[in-house]
């Protein structure tokens, strides 16, 4: 069986990338998890009564997902859909905050789930996860390169103005002989 600690470890050493929807980051999440745990049984979507899990592992620890939490809608669909798992009897469950998340937001979750499910954020039967979004690193130009790249582009544009030039001032004269 799996614990609830070998999944929160798993999830804090994962680090999506290219994801843009809550779906892609849900199915990259869950392919991960299948790679890391090649003998436990990894669902997506689980079902309980009316509601789903994104990810159940082992029938044991479950897994919510929540994609740019900073709204007050989405903060209320994600706590309502804790609010669904506790009444289903899921004792254990990781939560997942990715991309944009507010603070304020991460915290109201925090108080909520204090307040209504004891042992939740001590470690043993919940967590809230942040995982943040990596930044693309800016490119480093050489400026020596930048420079011959800014003088290749200024010869150029140079050879095509005095063609257009030419061009310009040989219609002219034609036009005027003629």
């Amino acid at each position: 069986m799996t614990s609830f600690g070998t999944v929160k470890r798993l999830v804090e050493g994962w680090h999506p990338r290219k994801c843009k929807t809550e779906h892609e980051y849900e199915l990259a999440l869950h392919r991960y998890l299948v790679s890391k745990l090649p003998k436990v049984t990894v669902i997506r979507q689980y079902g309980m009564g009316v509601t789903k899990a994104d990810i159940c592992v082992d029938a044991r620890v479950f897994v919510e997902l929540k994609k740019d939490l900073c709204t007050a809608s989405r903060l209320q669909r994600l706590l309502g859909q804790l609010h669904m798992y506790r009444r289903h009897g899921v004792k254990k469950v990781v939560v997942v905050l990715a991309g944009r998340t507010e603070e304020r937001m991460v915290k109201e979750v925090q108080h909520v789930l204090r307040e209504s499910w004891d042992d939740f954020l001590d470690e043993r039967e919940g967590a809230v996860l942040v995982i943040p979004v990596r930044r693309r690193r800016p490119v480093q130009v050489d400026p020596a390169i930048l420079r011959e790249s800014v003088a290749l582009f200024a010869e150029a544009m140079s050879k095509l103005n005095n063609r257009t030039s030419g061009g310009d001032a040989a219609d002219s004269g034609q036009s005027e002989q003629g």
